[in-house]
């Protein structure tokens, strides 16, 4: 830890503080603390963990395979670091983030680290590390609210700081959370293997989007990131690190796109933040990994998933295709065990569903070792032919299912590809049509017969 240097008070600042501490009035404002703190040299300690220095050596900060994981074996080019330094209270707006006098600066050295605290020479941008370090809680509980855009590339948002914003730059770099995260539409993007780490107060976004770029990944850690409407794991990896909850959305659909790739390591689990009583849970085009070969399963890695009314009874958008999990034949999935008897990928009903049974379409390609089902409904686990069990291996069926193992199994799951692609269907049907009917116009339009000239069909 770097050693906090000694102060010689300038007379100016020996006279202002005097007449503080007589008179019981401040002697300056927040801009002249700022300015106060930048010019004596006090500092923050670039050594403490947070995004740009994750001090993966520390114990108790990390998962014990962290040699492992993809964020760690990461590379990133030096950059400058700023801290916020104000005593401003309330929410910040763009100009408080723009003030360069709220700011300290570490100038990036190549191979040592940071170089000695600076005033800030610019405000915070995509290339810049930001730091907002723990904040003392108010009457409120809590003090900073950071409430305008903030770019930067790793972000550590401390103790009683609260990240309220809807649109906020993508995420690229490595995020650390130990406040609370709250509201904002979140993308995360970059080229780059990241993490999330999360250990602080609250960590919930209206919508989740991974757009990383292919093969990198993005690694949550932490005992719960809540996304309340929907996810959409677009491209590049998304990973649930070692005991971590990821509540997803649950009112609208949750997708793996075909360039996108789910991994649920050791004891984390994949669910909705409430019951979802209709549509899917997760419906997957792309990857499912439990555990990897470098990192297989020590644990279980569970999908909590809701069983579906198949009726319009409960929502509008109720639908007989519903099921609780669908894998479409563009999909697969694939489980690493360190043991296949006792670390499995586990697929069971969520707790908090009003309906006792699960069901699942799983139409694409199969690679299982080491699985268990709990909660099935009869014919609940469909496949798309009887070959594919075959190549199953330590598959284990648990004893709430509604019947015994080959009442559980059926072979239509390539029948039905449910309500995503009957809207796609129609809709290429439609601008066939309409592409028709204005052929057939300009036809009749050619032969001077508007009689002859068909209506464009109406919108279905």
């Amino acid at each position: 830890m770097k050693p906090f240097p000694v102060i010689h008070p300038f007379p100016a600042l020996l006279i202002a503080t005097t007449c503080f501490v007589l008179c019981g009035q401040p002697a300056f404002g927040a801009d002249t603390l700022s300015a106060v703190a930048a010019a004596t040299g006090a500092t923050y300690d670039s050594s403490k963990p947070g995004a740009h220095n994750p001090r993966y050596d520390q114990k108790g900060l990390w998962p014990e395979d962290v040699k492992q994981t993809a964020y760690y074996k990461e590379k990133w080019e030096p950059a400058r670091l700023l801290v916020w330094i104000s005593k401003k209270e309330g929410n910040l707006k763009p100009e408080d983030l723009n003030d360069l006098a709220n700011w300290q600066e570490y100038p990036a050295l190549a191979g040592v680290g940071y170089g000695d605290a600076r005033a800030a020479t610019a405000p915070p941008d995509k290339n810049t590390d930001v730091v907002f370090p723990d904040s003392p809680r108010n009457e409120y509980g809590r003090r900073t609210v950071i409430q305008a855009p903030l770019p930067s590339r790793h972000l550590t948002i401390g103790k009683h700081v609260w990240y309220d914003l809807w649109n906020r730059p993508p995420v690229v770099g490595n995020l650390w959370v130990d406040g609370t995260w709250q509201n904002p539409g979140m993308n995360i993007a970059g080229g780059k293997n990241s993490f999330v780490r999360f250990r602080g107060e609250r960590f919930i976004t209206k919508t989740l989007a991974v757009n990383k770029q292919a093969g990198a990944s993005v690694e949550f850690l932490g005992s719960r990131i809540q996304c309340d409407d929907w996810l959409e794991l677009n491209s590049g990896v998304m990973i649930a690190g070692p005991g971590c909850t990821l509540a997803m959305g649950n009112r609208h659909q949750n997708i793996i796109a075909p360039k996108g790739t789910l991994v649920l390591m050791s004891g984390a689990t994949f669910k909705t933040h409430q019951e979802k009583a209709f549509a899917y849970d997760l419906d997957v085009f792309g990857k499912v990994w439990a555990g990897t070969p470098e990192r297989p399963l020590t644990s279980d890695a569970v999908f909590s998933l809701n069983g579906k009314s198949k009726t319009k009874a409960i929502h509008p958008a109720g639908n007989p295709g519903d099921r609780s999990f669908r894998l479409q034949p563009t999909g697969a999935i694939a489980v690493s065990s360190a043991d296949p008897a006792k670390a499995r990928l586990v697929f069971k009903l969520d707790a908090a569903s009003k309906h006792k049974l699960i069901d699942l379409k799983l139409a694409g390609t199969l690679s299982f070792d080491g699985v268990l089902f709990e909660d099935v409904e009869l014919g609940g686990i469909q496949l798309r032919d009887a070959d594919v069990r075959k190549t199953w291996k330590n598959v284990s069926f648990g004893e709430r299912n509604a019947g015994k193992p080959d009442e559980l199994v059926a072979y239509n799951a390539g029948s039905d590809l449910g309500r995503a692609h009957d809207e796609q269907k129609a809709a290429g049907e439609q601008l066939k049509e309409v592409k028709e009917a204005a052929e057939a116009a300009a036809k009749g339009k050619q032969a001077g017969s508007p009689e002859t000239q068909p209506a464009a069909p109406a919108p279905k």
